[in-house]
């Protein structure tokens, strides 16, 4: 009986890691027409600083959480010259996460951790950072610790975005 028990629990097991992997593929990435250097990924969008209009329309298609990895730094100066994002957020009715990723050292599990509490939620999310570069990396980065994505390929995944850097600090190990 313990034998058909582990059979069957390592069944489930390989066929989850088959899923994820059919399911981590650069063919999923869907390019935003409307916005340049904007993608979506099945409920999860990533790209560069969105403006007043990009809220908008990430609201209006169903973004429910933004999760923002620009540096406190940077959100500083974008509310000076811009606008207040995380006002604005929530006026739209969204959830506004802010993970800071940039420049320290000791980035990555804690970071990658907090990040990926809102994106497992199932629902519509806008990852974003200044350029987009370190959203997809750190995207890329969930897919292979959360997702169990094979690590070659969310780096093709991250390439289809535009974006190629190695995953080794997000992922908190040597990248072979």
């Amino acid at each position: 009986m313990k034998k058909h028990l582990l059979f069957v629990i390592l069944l489930a097991c390989s066929v989850s890691v088959l899923h994820a992997q059919e399911s981590c593929t650069p063919d999923s990435v869907v390019a935003i027409d409307r916005f340049s250097d904007f993608y979506r990924y099945e409920n999860i969008y990533i790209g560069g600083q969105p403006f007043r209009e990009q809220f908008n329309w990430f609201q209006a298609g169903g973004v429910l959480h933004l999760v923002n990895l620009r540096t406190e730094k940077e959100k500083r100066k974008f509310k000076r010259k811009y606008f207040d994002e995380e006002a604005l957020a929530d006026s739209l009715g969204m959830t506004y996460t802010s993970v800071p990723i940039g420049g320290g050292r000791g980035e990555g599990i804690d970071k990658l951790t907090a990040v990926a509490e809102v994106l497992n939620t199932g629902e519509q999310v806008l990852l974003y950072c200044k350029s987009g570069a370190r959203a997809r990396y750190v995207f890329a980065a969930y897919l292979v610790r959360e997702k169990g994505c094979v690590q070659e390929t969310a780096e093709e995944i991250a390439k289809e975005m535009g974006t190629y850097l190695p995953l080794k600090r997000m992922l908190g190990k040597e990248v072979k």
